[in-house]
């Protein structure tokens, strides 16, 4: 993008909650609006053929995303893959890596899939035609740039973005791994030498970065190699993992240390919440269930991003920006899987890693059974591929073909968009 277009045309992918064969549903999201706008631009009913050769990079300027939607983010803003390609891609991701749990023997390995497995698909995924590695890192003009979130170990930063626009950002493999790195799921990557994890834990909604970012490009006009006067207009879509039911924490603050019945009673309380926890972190990890559920959906929630970003589109904060008239924020999202129909839980023990890492909460215990849950991903193996081929499935039928017939809200937005965008040409 030598100039700023008229309207930025920004796509954001939310991280998936509720597991990775979610992004399957996002994608279909994805091919969903994408009929949709060719039914805008050429007044016809395209064939499932030329909907797989669509590509999104086509039609936005920015892809963000994090998590398994930083997956996506690369495969669409960097790679240019179409639909069709990226579904085989992730395909390949579930076949490959998802479906094999960590099953050595190895009292150390506190993740739960191969990282090394993952590296291999990777670097496999994202090879030239002579056998080079992409650079994340894309110098060409008008192409449409990918930005995945993560966060740096040991750095109180909130969150590290990672820019295709931007040199010496490492390879396009690495930009995956690094937003794909969930603390329990994968081990973490080095890009320069800067160690990089996922950013899911209280970042599952890149739409606020997205934001943050493009106001930056354009406050900076001729400053920047990719943006030269300001732009006119922002067109935000923001892909959702299923709608989460609203969760908050109680909040009780302590009573003034007086040594009174009130301040007793409430310590012992603490105690006893702690000591409870801890039963059902050790119950969690030998029977499979979810403990502190509460903290992770709170950690992970997206939904307050969402309401934030409604806020920014009101039109007196808006103009200091963009002009009203020609910037819109559109949020397609499905209901949850953990909303409705329960997936299949994988047959190997739960993790409680898995469950607390943000509550920094049951690691010597997930240290010691790790052998274990090596030993049992060993002989679950089959059923594991079938409950992954399940969930897929399941996922996918919550945005099926019908999906904006039986959802007028959000086919009236889609077609906004489509107007708002003009997706007949993209700025240059």
């Amino acid at each position: 993008m030598s100039s700023a277009p008229s309207v930025w045309k920004v796509l954001s992918i939310d991280a998936a909650v509720d597991g990775p064969y979610v992004a399957f549903a996002q994608i279909k999201m994805i091919r969903v609006i994408m009929t949709e706008l060719w039914r805008t631009k050429y007044r016809n009913d395209p064939t499932v053929e030329e909907i797989n050769d669509m590509r999104p990079s086509d039609y936005f300027h920015f892809i963000f995303g994090t998590g398994t939607g930083g997956v996506l983010a690369v495969y669409f803003g960097r790679l240019h893959l179409t639909l069709g390609e990226c579904e085989a891609h992730y395909k390949q991701l579930g076949d490959e890596v998802y479906t094999h749990p960590f099953s050595r023997f190895h009292i150390w390995q506190r993740c739960k899939y191969d990282s090394e497995r993952m590296d291999q698909v990777l670097q496999k995924q994202t090879k030239c035609a002579d056998g080079t590695l992409i650079d994340f890192s894309d110098e060409e003009r008008g192409s449409c740039k990918a930005v995945v979130l993560t966060k740096q170990s040991h750095n109180a930063q909130p969150v590290r973005l990672i820019k295709s626009f931007k040199e010496d950002q490492g390879a396009a493999w690495q930009a995956i791994r690094a937003t794909a790195a969930s603390y329990s799921e994968f081990l973490q990557t080095i890009i320069g030498y800067t160690t990089v994890f996922a950013s899911d834990a209280g970042a599952s909604n890149p739409a606020e970065e997205a934001w943050n970012t493009i106001t930056t490009l354009k406050s900076s006009g001729s400053r920047r190699r990719y943006t030269a006067p300001p732009s006119k207009g922002l067109c935000l879509i923001s892909i959702g993992s299923g709608v989460q039911p609203p969760v908050r924490l109680p909040s009780k603050k302590a009573p003034s240390p007086q040594w009174s019945l009130q301040w007793w009673l409430f310590w012992v309380r603490k105690v006893l919440t702690l000591l409870l926890m801890l039963g059902r972190i050790i119950l969690g990890g030998v029977l499979g269930l979810d403990p502190i559920k509460e903290l992770t959906a709170v950690a992970k929630g997206s939904e307050g991003v969402h309401e934030s970003m409604v806020l920014k589109f009101k039109k007196d904060e808006l103009r200091q920006y963009f002009i009203p008239g020609n910037s819109g924020y559109f949020r397609f999202n499905f209901q949850s899987p953990s909303n409705g129909r329960q997936p299949q839980r994988e047959p190997q023990l739960s993790r409680t890693t898995t469950q607390t890492i943000y509550a920094n909460l049951g690691f010597i215990l997930a240290y010691l059974l790790n052998p274990i849950w090596g030993v049992l991903n060993i002989f679950t193996r089959a059923e594991t591929i079938a409950q992954w081929n399940q969930n897929k499935t399941l996922v996918e039928e919550l945005v099926d073909d019908e999906f904006l017939d039986t959802n007028m809200s959000a086919k009236e937005k889609l077609s906004s968009a489509a107007a708002l965008l003009r997706f007949d040409s993209k700025d240059a």
